[in-house]
């Protein structure tokens, strides 16, 4: 999904989900996507039209990873925006966790994903294998709100 400003320019929206089985976080690698493959990420994906940021961190865990998700029990956690760096535009990303869902997360879009795997903390790969932006967020899912802005950019080689 994409908001329109006045001038014209648009903003993509993405939603993270944050899956936590005690202390450890389920994250993906990316493939065959064309941006980031082989990085690490959480589950995520485009919010669609007529949805609302939790509507599509529900449906994106359904369709990534096969679990059923109560509104009720996903909490936001973040929200980041990021300058345009790349032809999707201006990015404005939203994180939300829960430690609760319905079935057994496994990779449901083999074809997107190469794997999926629990990590606990301390046992994270490093940074350098990861999207460089869900690295930032989930280490600074303190923090509300996040600006990702181009000295960020230039710095991760994201400019362009």
């Amino acid at each position: 999904m994409h908001i329109t400003k006045r001038n014209e320019k648009t903003a993509t929206i993405a939603v993270y989900i944050v899956l936590m089985r005690g202390s450890s976080v389920l994250l993906a690698r990316r493939a065959n996507t064309g941006y980031m493959d082989g990085k690490w990420a959480l589950p995520s994906g485009h919010m669609e039209e007529h949805e609302v940021p939790r509507e599509s961190a529900i449906r994106e865990a359904r369709e990534e990873l096969g679990v059923v998700i109560s509104p009720d029990h996903l909490e936001f956690i973040h929200v980041s925006y990021r300058p345009e760096h790349d032809e999707t535009g201006d990015r404005v990303d939203f994180y939300f966790r829960t430690w609760r869902w319905d079935g057994e997360p496994q990779n449901c879009e083999p074809e997107k994903c190469s794997e999926v795997r629990w990590f606990r903390p301390f046992e994270f790969p490093p940074e350098s294998e990861w999207m460089p932006h869900v690295f930032f967020a989930l280490n600074h899912r303190h923090c509300v709100f996040s600006e990702l802005g181009v000295s960020w950019l230039q710095e991760r080689g994201l400019w362009q």
